[in-house]
């Protein structure tokens, strides 16, 4: 009888080898294997919230101490400021995608009068995680394309091997055209739009009424919600009108999604 591994488990493509992150500081890989090994491998609900496959709920306090390690007799602990570079680096390369649960400090619980928002809850979105820990996804190749274009998207060829599998760029387009005609149209999903879009896609948004970011009723709901703005409609001094590419900049989605261009 094969002995049950308590804990679970979770995939690392091969990749990873020939990867950036393999040639930086050994917290760097360290911090991104708690990171995946530890994303929810399906949806779930916490406290009320509703929390994706992907997607990890913690805090600065608890990367740090799971980054921290033993050296010659001595407990070495990163600095907050080190998980953030750290964060800060994978982000950049579209490895995953950081929302504070809430923007207000907290309190430490050791001194009354100090704040850090080392305890500040962070939820830690890992792109493309359903491609990556699908074991189908490493059955064979596409022909044509070379080993070492696949696995995880930590490489120096980011831009060129971001797989999209799971976002529905087509239908995001029909839509984008079918309900706002009158902006400028999507004539190519280029890998540097693809990546934009992908980090909305990841970033475990929902609408107000509950539906989430990853799904085409968001997308249809959002493109409605843009067609009441003037402003973005081209009814502003400019007779400007927002692009695809406007619209999904993380900057004015926010400023989208916040209301600021229906006042």
């Amino acid at each position: 009888m094969v002995e049950h591994i308590p804990r679970g488990s979770f995939m690392v493509a091969r990749k990873i080898f020939h990867s950036d992150i393999w040639g930086q500081d050994p917290t760097y890989l360290k911090v991104w294997l708690w990171i995946i090994g530890n994303a929810n491998f399906s949806n779930q609900e916490k406290n009320g919230y509703q929390y994706h496959r992907g997607e990890l709920v913690t805090t600065y306090d608890e990367i740090i101490k799971a980054a921290s390690h033993h050296h010659n007799r001595q407990h070495i602990i990163p600095t907050l400021k080190r998980i953030r570079v750290i964060l800060k680096w994978l982000k950049k390369r579209g490895m995953i995608y950081v929302n504070p649960l809430r923007p207000e400090r907290c309190r430490t619980g050791a001194d009354p009068g100090a704040e850090t928002r080392a305890y500040v809850g962070i939820k830690i979105t890992v792109i493309n995680y359903d491609t990556y820990q699908d074991s189908e996804s490493y059955k064979g190749r596409d022909k044509g394309r070379h080993l070492s274009e696949q696995g995880h998207n930590n490489n120096n060829d980011y831009n060129n091997d971001y797989n999209f599998m799971s976002i529905p760029f087509t239908e995001i387009q029909s839509k984008y055209h079918e309900l706002l005609p009158e902006l400028p149209g999507i004539r190519l999903w280029t890998e540097s739009r693809k990546k934009t879009f992908a980090a909305r896609w990841n970033s475990g948004i929902q609408n107000q009424d509950g539906t989430p970011i990853k799904t085409i009723q968001y997308w249809i709901n959002l493109f409605n919600y843009i067609r009441d703005s003037k402003h973005l409609m081209g009814g502003n001094d400019r007779n400007w009108k927002a692009s695809i590419d406007f619209i999904i900049k993380e900057s004015s989605f926010l400023k989208i999604i916040e209301g600021q261009y229906h006042k």
